[in-house]
């Protein structure tokens, strides 16, 4: 398991989950109303006082690199009639385990694998996952 990644998706799944993909604009009104009243002077802002209401730079990436795979899946789904490819099982895996938060039980069939293959997917994830990123990166250099 690669713990940089592992650690990437996580964080992807709790900020997916908790403010999903759409930032919401700044409201005064909403500030007003978290806060019961003004925000109290230096205290930290909300995030939605500060207008951060989406995901962070590393999830967004992820997020990103997430949605390619899925992409390229679909499309290589659509191109055979056999069962779904490895990037489309490796994304179903990264939404159950991240972001649904499945018990096992739930991913092993979300990755259609048994127990014994299931740890070599998650590896296989991760490789995926960095591979993407890396491309990701050279793209906006």
């Amino acid at each position: 398991m690669n713990e940089r990644i592992e650690g990437l998706l996580v964080d992807w799944g709790e900020q997916r989950r908790r403010r999903g993909l759409m930032g919401t604009g700044v409201s005064p009104l909403a500030g007003l109303i978290e806060w019961c009243g003004a925000p109290p002077r230096g205290e930290p802002s909300s995030v939605i006082l500060t207008g951060g209401a989406g995901m962070g730079y590393a999830a967004s990436q992820v997020d990103g690199a997430l949605a390619a795979m899925e992409r390229r899946g679909a499309l290589l789904d659509e191109q055979s009639n056999a069962s779904p490819c490895l990037d489309s099982l490796l994304v179903q895996l990264a939404y159950a385990r991240y972001l649904g938060q499945k018990p096992l039980s739930e991913q092993l069939v979300a990755a259609r694998c048994g127990k014994s293959v299931y740890y070599e997917r998650l590896d296989a994830l991760h490789a995926a996952v960095e591979r993407e990123l890396k491309v990701r990166l050279k793209r906006s250099v």
